[in-house]
């Protein structure tokens, strides 16, 4: 009947930013792309994906915002791809027990693990250990939401990050730069790796392994068929070594040809073209 059950819709397996309108609007295979228009005939969203057990609809599908839509458009119009940027800092949810170790009164927002160095965080002077509960003036829930957030700011803009440091509120200003990120969805890099999420080793790991990460992979998905598997760890592409995800793009971007990649796993080496 094409009601709307929820605006702002996040966790939606597979993919990759969200803010997603909820609908029973009759979505499938075939009609993704198309309009979600309200009682006036405006656009109010383009249809995307939809939750099934069989595949076919049972009345949970699910949108992209018009306003969304609009503003990715207008960067492929002038750039010819979507900009999108990074704050430079790791987070991670807050339990409840890290909420009691904080003495906060509630477990929303979330806590600063890592800043890089020289990103615009850092620039701002946030540290490990904030707790980050605003980006301007709307609240963070979680570190889905904290990340879709950032994700979906235009690049340049100026923000406002409320956090609490010490049980002190405070506030500062950053802006949304190209600094580099730190992740990927697969298919952002090559069609071949769609259904993989990249991101790039932690500070801790870097001392002992080289390469990007695949963290999650889909089942049945392009990249998934193609041979990789969770926990892959790609180091060199058409012969080149990695160590980060903007390399990875850079030589995939002007791969002529099939690309080769070395991929390590399980203490063994392999190597897979992809297709």
């Amino acid at each position: 009947s094409g009601i709307v059950s929820a605006l702002g819709r996040t966790n939606i397996q597979g993919l990759g930013y969200q803010n997603f309108i909820q609908t029973d609007a009759s979505i499938n295979p075939g009609n993704s792309g198309g309009a979600l228009i309200n009682l006036k005939g405006e656009l109010v969203g383009i249809n995307t994906a939809i939750y099934s057990p069989s595949g076919g609809n049972v009345g949970i599908g699910f949108a992209i915002p018009s306003s969304l839509a609009e503003r990715i458009m207008r960067q492929l119009v002038q750039h010819g791809q979507v900009r999108r940027g990074s704050l430079g800092v790791e987070v991670q949810d807050i339990t409840e027990n890290l909420a009691r170790a904080f003495n906060l009164v509630k477990n929303s927002g979330v806590i600063v693990t890592n800043v890089e160095e020289d990103s615009p965080a850092h620039i701002a002077g946030l540290k490990p250990g904030d707790i980050i509960t605003h980006l301007n003036n709307t609240k963070v829930s979680n570190q889905h939401d904290f990340e879709n957030q950032e994700g979906l700011f235009e690049l340049n803009t100026r923000i406002k990050i409320n956090y609490i440091r010490d049980e002190d509120e405070d506030q500062t200003t950053a802006s949304i730069t190209t600094f580099d990120r730190k992740e990927f969805d697969g298919d952002e890099l090559h069609s071949g790796l769609e259904g993989a999420h990249f991101v790039n080793l932690p500070s801790r790991l870097k001392d002992t392994y080289q390469g990007v990460l695949i963290d999650e992979i889909q089942r049945g998905s392009p990249a998934w068929n193609q041979g990789l598997r969770s926990g892959d760890l790609v180091t060199s592409i058409n012969k080149k070594s990695v160590n980060n995800l903007k390399q990875v793009k850079n030589i995939l971007d002007n791969s002529k040809k099939s690309p080769v990649l070395n991929i390590y796993r399980n203490y063994r080496n392999y190597i897979l073209v992809l297709e």
